[in-house]
């Protein structure tokens, strides 16, 4: 009875050794599992986040129709700009994507006109003398509201007056003008005249007639 029962101990021992591998090698393939499973969540996280932002890039744009101060793609990718300098009016007008309207002839003392652009985005025409010497600077730039230019130094007087329908700041003396800003639309204007200030008459007519 005893070797009988001897062989029954070890045969239950031998059938759970048995047994333990199997329970053993099932819990690897269960957390594999787990990690695919996880591994997919975050897969299409990535993908809907993705999704997510290009729409909003897109609806940004077209809300504010277009108007990014520095154009980007559709990832965000900033495109190269640089001022190019042209010869005449129709090239400058195809480079700038808009047009400029400004007076005839608005600085006597500077004849010469130069017509710079940066690319899609600023359109500006510099008036020089026979010296080479800028006195007049005329700019329309597409700037989502902001200013074209920061006006850094102090002025004597800075006043804000509504000419028409446009809303002035004038930098200057209170005779004179050196920097006149507004906004339209989406467009920013600046007239500058900082080295040849213009006399306050003159310098609101000038603005009335520039578009």
């Amino acid at each position: 009875m005893d070797q009988e029962e001897k062989k029954e101990e070890v045969n239950e021992v031998s059938e759970e050794t048995e047994k333990a591998p199997a329970e053993e090698t099932k819990q690897p393939k269960h957390d594999n599992k787990k990690k695919g499973l996880s591994i997919t969540a975050i897969i299409l996280i990535v993908i809907v986040g993705g999704a997510f932002t290009i729409i909003q890039y897109y609806k940004s744009n077209s809300s504010s129709k277009g108007c990014t101060v520095v154009p980007q793609g559709a990832f965000g990718q900033s495109q190269q700009q640089q001022w190019i300098e042209v010869e005449d009016i129709p090239t400058a007008d195809y480079l700038a994507t808009f047009k400029l309207s400004v007076p005839e002839n608005p600085a006597p003392a500077y004849p010469t006109a130069k017509y710079e652009v940066y690319t899609s985005q600023i359109y500006e025409i510099r008036y020089y003398n026979s010296s080479d010497e800028e006195g007049l600077r005329i700019t329309k730039g597409i700037m989502c509201g902001q200013p074209v230019y920061d006006v850094d130094q102090k002025y004597k007087s800075t006043n804000i007056v509504t000419l028409g329908d446009k809303e002035v700041t004038e930098y200057g003396d209170g005779d004179t003008i050196s920097i006149a800003t507004w906004t339209e639309g989406e467009y920013s204007y600046c007239i500058g005249a900082w080295n040849a200030p213009i006399a306050k008459d003159a310098m609101e007519k000038m603005i009335a007639e520039v578009e």
